[in-house]
């Protein structure tokens, strides 16, 4: 969304499931209505994955990649992409497997126009999934919607209703662990961990059958309804991981102490901050005033074409005299990326990491 919330940020972890979860935002069900447009800067905007071999990856192709992976829906199929917004994974998707009916649901009005040309009006709703809907389809995804919701276990219950007797749900969710920027996305109220996964699904009646990291930075996850056999969610070292959520919001405090002693240092240097999505904001909204950036630098097309900050440039074409470079990218992969980057055009310019160090 690349906006700032005026919000305190907090997160609250659980000492039995491993999950942690922050305060809901004020009027959230107003909120996804009417000021969530998510991908709608352009009819064709989509997020970058990564890259391969020079090549952008987008993220609807992944995730649809991903679900013809781990889940095969029978010939016919009908298909419900919960949470679906423009649905372009559901498309993608259906560019493989024309067979399947699709369906989709949302809790704003705002992409009926994306909707109308190859969904049927009664495979449409908004707000509320219809009654009539209940057992009908043999797949539901939701791709990284359950983060967003204040009540997760309700809406897998909700899940659970619709699937048929053999159906199954697909889902992505970001993993906090190794994508710690999730803790500070103002509107993920939720901040899963494998364990808190499972136990949410148990108290919704599913079976977790798969939980994996193929998407980076997230779970991706295969249930299906409970069988009426007697369990529990798997036990796992639940104080292993609240203490690692701890850990990543202490992080989070000494990556500001960081940046502002960055900024001390070279607050009058020509700057950039290497990428436009969340991480490169943050560092935007605690260097302000402080340091003079000429821009941001983005792999993603659609984000220099509609950029919702800026200047974005080409990490190709960046502007000339860069002295130094804010790392706006998740840690796991900064130190990785910005080295080869500086070498591939020949640059030399101070990298300041979140992480601390250059």
């Amino acid at each position: 969304m690349s906006t700032l919330l005026d919000v305190k940020t907090e997160a609250y972890s659980c000492n039995s499931c491993g999950h942690s979860q922050s305060p809901d935002l004020p009027d959230l069900a107003g909120y996804y209505d009417t000021d969530y447009k998510i991908s709608l800067a352009s009819d064709d905007h989509d997020q970058l994955y990564e890259m391969v071999e020079g090549q952008p990856v987008f993220r609807m192709a992944k995730q649809a990649e991903l679900v013809l992976l781990h889940s095969n829906p029978p010939h016919g199929a009908r298909v419900l992409d919960y949470g679906a917004a423009k649905a372009a994974t559901l498309r993608a998707i259906m560019a493989k497997r024309p067979d399947i009916r699709p369906a989709v649901f949302d809790v704003s009005q705002d992409y009926r126009a994306y909707w109308t040309n190859w969904v049927a009006g009664d495979d449409q709703a908004t707000y509320r999934c219809p009654e009539e809907w209940s057992g009908q389809f043999d797949l539901v995804t939701a791709h990284f919607v359950i983060e967003h919701v204040a009540q997760p276990v309700e809406v897998f219950q909700d899940i659970a209703r619709l699937l048929a007797p053999q159906g199954e749900v697909f889902f992505t969710v970001p993993d906090v662990i190794s994508n710690p920027g999730d803790l500070l996305v103002v509107d993920h109220v939720n901040h899963f961990t494998a364990s808190s996964i499972d136990a949410a699904l148990w108290q919704a009646g599913l079976v977790t059958e798969s939980v994996t990291n193929d998407y980076r930075g997230a779970f991706v996850v295969v249930a299906r309804k409970d069988t009426g056999i007697e369990r529990a969610p798997s036990s796992q070292n639940i104080s292993a991981k609240v203490i690692e959520l701890r850990d990543i919001a202490s992080f989070w405090t000494e990556a500001r102490k960081t940046l502002l002693g960055a900024a001390s240092e070279h607050g009058k240097r020509k700057a950039v901050i290497y990428g436009a999505g969340f991480y490169g904001l943050w560092i935007s909204s605690v260097l302000a005033g402080r340091q003079r950036i000429s821009g941001y630098l983005d792999q993603n097309p659609y984000v220099r074409q509609a950029a919702p900050v800026g200047p974005v440039f080409d990490p190709l074409d960046p502007p000339k005299g860069i002295e130094v470079v804010y790392a706006g990218l998740n840690p796991a992969i900064a130190r990785y990326v910005l080295p080869e980057w500086l070498k591939s055009i020949g640059l030399s310019a101070q990298i300041v990491y979140l992480d601390g160090g250059a």
